[in-house]
């Protein structure tokens, strides 16, 4: 694992700038955009990405960054992926509920995520760390930080965790409301 890496996993808000910069990361590779990504505790959210554009489909993947790049940052899950992602999780089963192979296509979706998130590890490093140190990272600024680490782009997460590895992140997205409600 990067010097990176660890030193995110130790720093504070280490899996939540992970988490984030899973997500810019992402939008920056499907061609979306953001205002900002912002490290701003507030009685619901520990951070966000403003104004996010992109395709539906697209939209998707972005959501799954979150959560897929904290769980590649570390070691087995634990409940406070889930817990703290609920709203992600929930805009994905939204979405889920009107595939007619949910689950193929899901597992598709996290694949081809996990695949982006692993190229380029490096980038999602870079945007993490701008995150701890400033709370905040423009678009411009995360394609900026994105771009300058694809040369060197080297660092890699814990490894792949591949589909029966994402098994715990299927079945909780199936579990909640947004899909059981639409489909019972």
């Amino acid at each position: 694992m990067a010097a990176t890496s660890q030193w995110l996993r130790r720093h504070g808000l280490g899996r939540t700038a992970i988490h984030e910069a899973g997500h810019g990361a992402l939008a920056i590779i499907e061609g979306g955009s953001f205002d900002e990504i912002v490290l701003q505790k507030t009685e619901n959210l520990n951070a966000c990405i403003r104004n996010l554009k992109c395709n539906k489909n697209a939209l998707v993947r972005i959501y799954l960054a979150g959560i897929m790049a904290a769980r590649m940052a570390r070691h087995g899950w634990g409940e406070l992926f889930f817990n703290t992602a609920h709203d992600d999780l929930g805009a994905v089963a939204a979405f889920a509920k009107e595939w007619n192979d949910t689950v193929n296509i899901l597992e598709w979706h996290i694949l081809v995520t996990e695949e982006h998130l692993k190229e380029k590890w490096g980038s999602v490093e870079k945007i993490a760390e701008s995150l701890i140190r400033n709370r905040r990272v423009t678009y411009e600024e995360a394609v900026r930080l994105f771009e300058a680490s694809q040369a060197a782009n080297e660092s890699r997460p814990l490894g792949k965790i591949g589909t029966s590895g994402w098994q715990p992140l299927i079945a909780r997205i199936l579990m909640k409301p947004q899909f059981t409600e639409a489909v019972t």
